[in-house]
Protein backbone atom coordinates (compact mmCIF):
# COMPACT_ATOMS: atom_id res chain seq x y z
CA UNK A 1 0.00 0.00 0.00
CA UNK A 2 1.58 3.29 -0.99
CA UNK A 3 1.51 6.16 1.65
CA UNK A 4 -1.02 8.31 -0.23
CA UNK A 5 -3.45 5.70 0.07
CA UNK A 6 -2.54 4.86 4.02
CA UNK A 7 -3.23 8.70 4.83
CA UNK A 8 -6.52 8.93 2.42
CA UNK A 9 -7.46 6.09 4.33
CA UNK A 10 -6.25 7.42 7.67
CA UNK A 11 -7.93 11.08 7.12
CA UNK A 12 -10.91 8.93 6.46
CA UNK A 13 -11.22 7.24 9.07
CA UNK A 14 -9.26 9.48 11.92
CA UNK A 15 -12.04 11.75 14.30
CA UNK A 16 -11.79 15.29 13.54
CA UNK A 17 -12.05 18.29 15.13
CA UNK A 18 -14.21 19.93 12.57
CA UNK A 19 -17.56 18.18 13.00
CA UNK A 20 -18.98 20.03 9.81
CA UNK A 21 -16.43 18.44 7.79
CA UNK A 22 -17.14 14.88 9.31
CA UNK A 23 -21.18 15.17 8.37
CA UNK A 24 -20.11 16.42 5.10
CA UNK A 25 -18.35 13.28 4.64
CA UNK A 26 -20.89 11.01 6.09
CA UNK A 27 -23.37 13.45 3.33
CA UNK A 28 -21.73 12.23 0.33
CA UNK A 29 -21.37 8.84 1.19
CA UNK A 30 -24.83 8.73 1.48
CA UNK A 31 -25.89 10.60 -1.16
CA UNK A 32 -23.84 8.04 -3.37
CA UNK A 33 -25.52 4.92 -1.96
CA UNK A 34 -28.89 6.72 -2.51
CA UNK A 35 -28.18 8.03 -5.78
CA UNK A 36 -27.05 4.96 -6.95
CA UNK A 37 -29.26 2.53 -5.16
CA UNK A 38 -32.37 5.18 -6.87
CA UNK A 39 -31.26 4.41 -10.26
CA UNK A 40 -30.45 0.85 -10.35
CA UNK A 41 -34.21 0.18 -8.61
CA UNK A 42 -35.80 2.60 -11.17
CA UNK A 43 -34.13 0.91 -14.63
CA UNK A 44 -34.90 -2.24 -12.71
CA UNK A 45 -38.49 -1.34 -12.36
CA UNK A 46 -39.00 0.00 -15.71
CA UNK A 47 -36.81 -2.94 -17.02
CA UNK A 48 -39.19 -5.23 -15.73
CA UNK A 49 -42.63 -3.49 -16.35
CA UNK A 50 -41.86 -3.38 -19.91
CA UNK A 51 -40.15 -6.79 -20.37
CA UNK A 52 -43.11 -7.93 -18.74
CA UNK A 53 -45.78 -6.24 -20.69
CA UNK A 54 -44.09 -6.94 -24.14
CA UNK A 55 -44.17 -10.42 -23.24
CA UNK A 56 -47.48 -10.62 -22.49
CA UNK A 57 -48.71 -8.56 -25.54
CA UNK A 58 -46.86 -10.87 -27.63
CA UNK A 59 -48.04 -13.71 -25.85
CA UNK A 60 -52.29 -12.26 -26.23
CA UNK A 61 -52.00 -11.03 -30.17
CA UNK A 62 -50.67 -11.76 -33.07
CA UNK A 63 -47.39 -10.77 -34.09
CA UNK A 64 -47.84 -9.92 -37.49
CA UNK A 65 -51.21 -9.47 -39.37
CA UNK A 66 -51.28 -9.70 -43.07
CA UNK A 67 -54.13 -6.69 -44.58
CA UNK A 68 -55.35 -7.45 -48.17
CA UNK A 69 -54.79 -3.75 -50.07
CA UNK A 70 -56.63 -4.75 -53.27
CA UNK A 71 -59.89 -6.18 -51.93
CA UNK A 72 -62.31 -6.18 -48.67
CA UNK A 73 -61.42 -9.49 -47.88
CA UNK A 74 -58.79 -12.17 -48.55
CA UNK A 75 -60.66 -14.67 -51.12
CA UNK A 76 -58.58 -18.15 -50.36
CA UNK A 77 -56.29 -17.36 -46.68
CA UNK A 78 -55.05 -21.07 -47.25
CA UNK A 79 -53.88 -20.57 -50.37
CA UNK A 80 -51.69 -17.62 -48.58
CA UNK A 81 -50.54 -19.42 -45.87
CA UNK A 82 -49.18 -21.94 -48.46
CA UNK A 83 -47.24 -19.53 -49.83
CA UNK A 84 -45.36 -18.79 -46.75
CA UNK A 85 -45.26 -22.00 -45.19
CA UNK A 86 -41.20 -22.32 -46.01
CA UNK A 87 -40.45 -18.49 -44.38
CA UNK A 88 -37.92 -18.82 -41.56
CA UNK A 89 -39.34 -17.72 -38.24
CA UNK A 90 -42.96 -18.83 -38.85
CA UNK A 91 -44.74 -21.01 -36.32
CA UNK A 92 -47.75 -20.65 -37.87
CA UNK A 93 -50.71 -18.90 -39.09
CA UNK A 94 -54.50 -18.12 -38.95
CA UNK A 95 -57.61 -16.51 -40.85
CA UNK A 96 -59.21 -13.83 -38.71
CA UNK A 97 -62.10 -11.73 -39.02
CA UNK A 98 -62.80 -8.95 -36.87
CA UNK A 99 -65.82 -7.14 -35.33
CA UNK A 100 -66.99 -4.69 -33.53
CA UNK A 101 -70.16 -3.79 -31.41
CA UNK A 102 -71.96 -3.25 -28.24
CA UNK A 103 -72.26 -6.96 -26.47
CA UNK A 104 -75.59 -7.05 -23.94
CA UNK A 105 -75.26 -9.16 -20.78
CA UNK A 106 -77.72 -9.33 -17.72
CA UNK A 107 -77.00 -6.23 -15.86
CA UNK A 108 -75.22 -3.50 -18.68
CA UNK A 109 -74.07 -3.49 -21.84
CA UNK A 110 -69.97 -2.71 -23.05
CA UNK A 111 -68.42 -1.84 -25.95
CA UNK A 112 -66.38 -4.79 -27.68
CA UNK A 113 -64.09 -6.34 -30.18
CA UNK A 114 -64.90 -9.69 -31.16
CA UNK A 115 -61.89 -11.53 -33.27
CA UNK A 116 -63.40 -14.55 -35.63
CA UNK A 117 -60.69 -17.47 -35.71
CA UNK A 118 -60.13 -20.80 -37.58
CA UNK A 119 -58.95 -23.34 -34.86
CA UNK A 120 -57.96 -25.46 -37.57
CA UNK A 121 -54.89 -23.51 -37.07
CA UNK A 122 -54.27 -23.36 -33.20
CA UNK A 123 -50.42 -22.47 -33.60
CA UNK A 124 -51.89 -19.30 -34.49
CA UNK A 125 -54.22 -18.27 -32.26
CA UNK A 126 -53.99 -15.65 -29.94
CA UNK A 127 -52.35 -17.32 -26.59
CA UNK A 128 -55.28 -15.47 -24.58
CA UNK A 129 -58.09 -18.18 -25.85
CA UNK A 130 -56.21 -20.35 -24.29
CA UNK A 131 -55.79 -18.92 -21.08
CA UNK A 132 -59.14 -19.88 -19.44
CA UNK A 133 -60.66 -19.36 -16.27
CA UNK A 134 -63.59 -21.11 -16.63
CA UNK A 135 -64.96 -23.24 -19.64
CA UNK A 136 -63.61 -24.85 -23.10
CA UNK A 137 -63.41 -23.64 -26.34
CA UNK A 138 -65.12 -27.26 -27.51
CA UNK A 139 -67.98 -25.75 -28.39
CA UNK A 140 -66.73 -22.67 -30.69
CA UNK A 141 -63.89 -25.15 -32.07
CA UNK A 142 -66.72 -27.21 -33.91
CA UNK A 143 -68.29 -24.64 -35.25
CA UNK A 144 -71.12 -23.75 -32.77
CA UNK A 145 -72.17 -20.39 -32.07
CA UNK A 146 -70.66 -19.47 -28.84
CA UNK A 147 -68.27 -17.07 -27.53
CA UNK A 148 -65.27 -16.88 -25.54
CA UNK A 149 -65.37 -13.06 -23.73
CA UNK A 150 -63.01 -11.56 -20.98
CA UNK A 151 -62.41 -11.60 -17.47
CA UNK A 152 -63.22 -7.72 -16.96
CA UNK A 153 -65.76 -7.98 -19.35
CA UNK A 154 -67.95 -10.95 -18.42
CA UNK A 155 -67.90 -9.03 -14.43
CA UNK A 156 -68.60 -5.42 -16.10
CA UNK A 157 -71.95 -7.01 -17.78
CA UNK A 158 -72.98 -9.95 -15.49
CA UNK A 159 -72.65 -12.84 -16.91
CA UNK A 160 -70.91 -16.70 -16.31
CA UNK A 161 -69.92 -19.69 -18.36
CA UNK A 162 -73.70 -20.86 -20.26
CA UNK A 163 -75.39 -17.68 -19.64
CA UNK A 164 -76.36 -15.94 -23.29
CA UNK A 165 -75.07 -12.45 -24.47
CA UNK A 166 -76.81 -10.34 -27.24
CA UNK A 167 -74.20 -8.61 -29.66
CA UNK A 168 -75.00 -6.18 -31.79
CA UNK A 169 -73.13 -4.60 -34.86
CA UNK A 170 -73.53 -1.74 -36.54
CA UNK A 171 -73.21 -4.40 -40.28
CA UNK A 172 -76.73 -4.92 -41.61
CA UNK A 173 -79.17 -4.93 -44.64
CA UNK A 174 -80.84 -1.85 -45.55
CA UNK A 175 -84.70 -2.03 -45.17
CA UNK A 176 -87.72 0.84 -45.82
CA UNK A 177 -86.97 2.03 -42.40
CA UNK A 178 -83.13 2.52 -42.83
CA UNK A 179 -80.19 0.68 -41.66
CA UNK A 180 -80.72 -2.41 -39.64
CA UNK A 181 -77.95 -3.76 -37.34
CA UNK A 182 -77.21 -7.41 -37.17
CA UNK A 183 -78.06 -9.25 -33.64
CA UNK A 184 -76.69 -12.06 -32.74
CA UNK A 185 -77.46 -14.14 -29.65
CA UNK A 186 -74.31 -16.52 -28.70
CA UNK A 187 -73.78 -18.86 -25.27
CA UNK A 188 -70.51 -17.95 -23.39
CA UNK A 189 -68.82 -20.79 -23.68
CA UNK A 190 -65.63 -19.40 -21.79
CA UNK A 191 -64.01 -16.38 -20.13
CA UNK A 192 -60.64 -16.11 -20.60
CA UNK A 193 -57.94 -13.70 -18.43
CA UNK A 194 -54.87 -12.54 -19.81
CA UNK A 195 -53.43 -10.42 -17.49
CA UNK A 196 -53.73 -7.27 -19.57
CA UNK A 197 -56.73 -5.60 -18.55
CA UNK A 198 -57.40 -3.62 -22.48
CA UNK A 199 -57.90 -7.72 -23.72
CA UNK A 200 -59.76 -8.49 -20.32
CA UNK A 201 -62.13 -5.72 -20.53
CA UNK A 202 -62.94 -5.63 -24.33
CA UNK A 203 -62.32 -9.11 -26.51
CA UNK A 204 -64.22 -11.73 -27.24
CA UNK A 205 -64.08 -14.75 -29.55
CA UNK A 206 -66.29 -16.40 -32.06
CA UNK A 207 -65.75 -19.58 -34.47
CA UNK A 208 -65.15 -17.45 -37.78
CA UNK A 209 -67.67 -18.36 -39.79
CA UNK A 210 -69.88 -16.65 -37.32
CA UNK A 211 -67.70 -13.25 -37.55
CA UNK A 212 -67.94 -13.85 -41.56
CA UNK A 213 -71.33 -14.28 -42.17
CA UNK A 214 -71.98 -10.98 -40.30
CA UNK A 215 -69.59 -9.35 -42.52
CA UNK A 216 -71.22 -10.92 -45.93
CA UNK A 217 -67.46 -12.64 -46.03
CA UNK A 218 -67.73 -15.84 -48.04
CA UNK A 219 -66.83 -19.02 -45.57
CA UNK A 220 -63.60 -19.99 -46.97
CA UNK A 221 -62.28 -16.01 -46.77
CA UNK A 222 -61.40 -14.13 -44.59
CA UNK A 223 -60.41 -10.19 -43.61
CA UNK A 224 -57.06 -10.99 -42.28
CA UNK A 225 -54.38 -13.39 -41.36
CA UNK A 226 -52.53 -13.10 -38.55
CA UNK A 227 -49.09 -14.69 -37.93
CA UNK A 228 -47.27 -16.22 -34.91
CA UNK A 229 -43.31 -16.09 -35.18
CA UNK A 230 -40.83 -17.56 -33.09
CA UNK A 231 -38.26 -14.37 -32.78
CA UNK A 232 -41.05 -11.85 -31.69
CA UNK A 233 -38.33 -8.58 -31.90
CA UNK A 234 -37.58 -9.48 -35.54
CA UNK A 235 -40.76 -9.00 -37.02
CA UNK A 236 -39.59 -6.37 -39.65
CA UNK A 237 -37.07 -8.89 -41.38
CA UNK A 238 -40.12 -11.44 -41.41
CA UNK A 239 -42.08 -9.50 -42.93
CA UNK A 240 -39.45 -8.42 -45.74
CA UNK A 241 -38.89 -11.84 -46.40
CA UNK A 242 -42.95 -12.55 -46.48
CA UNK A 243 -43.44 -9.74 -48.85
CA UNK A 244 -40.83 -11.72 -51.52
CA UNK A 245 -43.12 -14.49 -51.92
CA UNK A 246 -47.03 -12.37 -51.54
CA UNK A 247 -45.27 -9.49 -53.67
CA UNK A 248 -47.37 -6.15 -53.38
CA UNK A 249 -51.05 -7.19 -53.01
CA UNK A 250 -50.50 -7.43 -49.24
CA UNK A 251 -49.46 -4.84 -46.28
CA UNK A 252 -48.89 -5.53 -42.74
CA UNK A 253 -49.26 -4.57 -39.23
CA UNK A 254 -47.29 -5.89 -36.62
CA UNK A 255 -47.34 -6.14 -32.61
CA UNK A 256 -44.17 -3.40 -32.14
CA UNK A 257 -46.18 -0.99 -34.73
CA UNK A 258 -49.28 -1.47 -32.91
CA UNK A 259 -47.96 -0.76 -29.69
CA UNK A 260 -45.17 1.29 -30.34
CA UNK A 261 -47.56 4.65 -28.54
CA UNK A 262 -47.16 2.89 -25.27
CA UNK A 263 -43.84 1.31 -25.47
CA UNK A 264 -42.63 5.03 -26.43
CA UNK A 265 -44.33 6.47 -23.39
CA UNK A 266 -42.56 4.00 -21.27
CA UNK A 267 -39.49 5.04 -22.31
CA UNK A 268 -39.76 8.30 -21.86
CA UNK A 269 -40.92 8.65 -18.45
CA UNK A 270 -37.65 6.24 -17.54
CA UNK A 271 -35.67 8.57 -19.18
CA UNK A 272 -36.65 11.47 -17.37
CA UNK A 273 -37.24 9.90 -13.89
CA UNK A 274 -33.45 8.46 -14.89
CA UNK A 275 -32.50 12.16 -15.37
CA UNK A 276 -34.16 13.26 -12.30
CA UNK A 277 -32.53 11.00 -10.26
CA UNK A 278 -28.90 11.07 -11.82
CA UNK A 279 -29.06 14.74 -10.00
CA UNK A 280 -29.02 13.05 -6.46
CA UNK A 281 -25.53 11.64 -7.85
CA UNK A 282 -24.31 14.84 -9.14
CA UNK A 283 -25.47 16.46 -5.58
CA UNK A 284 -23.24 13.73 -4.13
CA UNK A 285 -20.43 14.80 -6.33
CA UNK A 286 -21.05 17.85 -4.98
CA UNK A 287 -20.69 17.30 -1.54
CA UNK A 288 -17.26 15.44 -1.71
CA UNK A 289 -16.09 18.57 -3.61
CA UNK A 290 -17.15 20.22 -0.52
CA UNK A 291 -16.35 18.13 1.66
CA UNK A 292 -11.86 17.89 0.40
CA UNK A 293 -12.02 21.39 -0.28
CA UNK A 294 -12.82 21.99 3.74
CA UNK A 295 -10.08 18.73 4.35
CA UNK A 296 -7.71 20.67 2.17
CA UNK A 297 -8.31 23.87 4.27
CA UNK A 298 -7.82 21.73 7.34
CA UNK A 299 -5.17 19.90 6.54
CA UNK A 300 -2.52 22.57 5.37
CA UNK A 301 -0.04 22.07 8.22
CA UNK A 302 -0.12 17.86 7.27
CA UNK A 303 0.39 19.14 4.08
CA UNK A 304 3.29 21.65 4.81
CA UNK A 305 4.90 18.75 6.30
CA UNK A 306 4.76 16.52 4.09
CA UNK A 307 6.12 18.30 1.21
CA UNK A 308 8.97 19.64 3.80
CA UNK A 309 9.48 15.94 3.90
CA UNK A 310 10.43 15.16 0.23
CA UNK A 311 6.90 14.60 -0.63
CA UNK A 312 6.13 15.59 -4.53
CA UNK A 313 3.06 17.15 -5.24
CA UNK A 314 1.62 14.72 -7.36
CA UNK A 315 2.07 12.16 -3.88
CA UNK A 316 -0.68 15.30 -2.38
CA UNK A 317 -3.04 15.17 -5.17
CA UNK A 318 -3.26 11.10 -4.44
CA UNK A 319 -4.30 11.60 -1.44
CA UNK A 320 -7.22 13.79 -2.21
CA UNK A 321 -8.05 11.65 -5.15
CA UNK A 322 -7.86 8.34 -3.27
CA UNK A 323 -10.12 9.83 -0.73
CA UNK A 324 -12.79 10.84 -2.98
CA UNK A 325 -12.16 7.34 -5.17
CA UNK A 326 -12.78 5.48 -1.79
CA UNK A 327 -15.93 7.59 -1.06
CA UNK A 328 -17.69 6.64 -4.79
CA UNK A 329 -16.17 3.38 -4.12
CA UNK A 330 -17.98 2.34 -1.16
CA UNK A 331 -20.83 4.46 -1.79
CA UNK A 332 -21.33 2.71 -5.56
CA UNK A 333 -20.74 -0.88 -3.89
CA UNK A 334 -23.49 -0.39 -1.00
CA UNK A 335 -25.91 1.41 -3.03
CA UNK A 336 -25.98 -1.12 -5.74
CA UNK A 337 -25.70 -4.27 -3.53
CA UNK A 338 -29.11 -2.06 -1.88
CA UNK A 339 -30.78 -1.05 -5.13
CA UNK A 340 -30.52 -4.97 -6.01
CA UNK A 341 -31.60 -6.26 -3.29
CA UNK A 342 -34.32 -4.15 -2.67
CA UNK A 343 -35.51 -4.83 -6.54
CA UNK A 344 -35.60 -8.07 -6.11
CA UNK A 345 -37.76 -8.54 -2.87
CA UNK A 346 -40.12 -5.64 -5.05
CA UNK A 347 -40.25 -8.58 -7.67
CA UNK A 348 -40.57 -11.51 -5.57
CA UNK A 349 -43.64 -10.01 -3.06
CA UNK A 350 -44.86 -7.80 -5.32
CA UNK A 351 -44.88 -4.46 -2.98
CA UNK A 352 -45.51 -1.99 -5.31
CA UNK A 353 -49.21 -2.13 -6.69
CA UNK A 354 -50.25 -0.16 -9.36
CA UNK A 355 -53.43 0.87 -11.28
CA UNK A 356 -54.28 -1.63 -13.72
CA UNK A 357 -56.70 -0.05 -15.56
CA UNK A 358 -53.60 1.97 -16.82
CA UNK A 359 -50.73 -0.23 -16.66
CA UNK A 360 -52.45 -3.56 -17.25
CA UNK A 361 -50.57 -5.12 -14.74
CA UNK A 362 -51.58 -5.25 -10.50
CA UNK A 363 -48.60 -4.48 -9.54
CA UNK A 364 -44.73 -3.27 -10.80
CA UNK A 365 -42.48 -5.96 -12.17
CA UNK A 366 -38.56 -5.98 -11.44
CA UNK A 367 -35.97 -6.85 -13.58
CA UNK A 368 -32.40 -6.55 -12.93
CA UNK A 369 -30.20 -5.78 -16.06
CA UNK A 370 -26.98 -6.47 -14.55
CA UNK A 371 -24.76 -4.69 -17.62
CA UNK A 372 -27.20 -1.39 -16.47
CA UNK A 373 -26.55 -2.15 -12.95
CA UNK A 374 -22.68 -2.29 -13.79
CA UNK A 375 -23.07 1.30 -16.25
CA UNK A 376 -24.77 3.21 -13.11
CA UNK A 377 -21.72 1.87 -10.48
CA UNK A 378 -19.03 2.88 -12.86
CA UNK A 379 -20.75 6.33 -13.73
CA UNK A 380 -21.27 6.99 -10.21
CA UNK A 381 -17.77 5.72 -9.43
CA UNK A 382 -16.05 8.45 -12.29
CA UNK A 383 -18.56 11.02 -11.32
CA UNK A 384 -17.13 11.26 -8.11
CA UNK A 385 -13.96 10.65 -9.31
CA UNK A 386 -14.40 13.70 -11.32
CA UNK A 387 -15.32 15.84 -8.36
CA UNK A 388 -11.42 15.43 -6.91
CA UNK A 389 -9.74 17.16 -9.38
CA UNK A 390 -10.48 21.00 -8.02
CA UNK A 391 -9.60 19.80 -4.34
CA UNK A 392 -6.46 17.26 -5.01
CA UNK A 393 -4.84 20.22 -7.55
CA UNK A 394 -5.59 22.82 -4.68
CA UNK A 395 -3.92 20.77 -1.99
CA UNK A 396 -0.85 19.98 -4.73
CA UNK A 397 -0.73 23.83 -4.74
CA UNK A 398 -0.29 24.34 -1.29
CA UNK A 399 2.96 26.60 0.01
CA UNK A 400 4.49 24.47 2.49
CA UNK A 401 6.59 27.95 4.34
CA UNK A 402 3.54 29.55 4.03
CA UNK A 403 1.35 26.39 5.33
CA UNK A 404 3.99 25.98 8.31
CA UNK A 405 4.39 29.69 9.01
CA UNK A 406 0.22 29.91 9.42
CA UNK A 407 0.51 27.28 12.07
Amino acid sequence: MGFELFIALRYLRAKRKNVVISFISFLSILGVIVGVSSLVIVTSMYGGLISQLRQKIAGATAHITIIPIRYNYIKNPERVLSKIKNVEDIIGGTPVSYLKGLIVGNISSEGCVIKGVNFKFPKAIDGTIFKLKRGSTKDIENGTSGIVIGYELAKRIGVKVGNNVKLIFPQGRLTPFGLSPTIKKLKVVGIFSSGLYEYDSMWGYVNIKVANKVLNIPQNGSQFIDLKVSKVDKVKNIEHRIRTFLGDDFSFSDWIDRNKPLFSALKLEELGLFLAISLIVLVAALNIITTLTMMVMEKQRDIGILLSMGAVRDSISKIFIYQGLIIGVLGGIIGTVLGVLLSFLCGKYHWIRVDKTVYSLSYLPFKVNWMVVLFIFIGGVILTLLATIYPARKGSRVNPIEALRNE
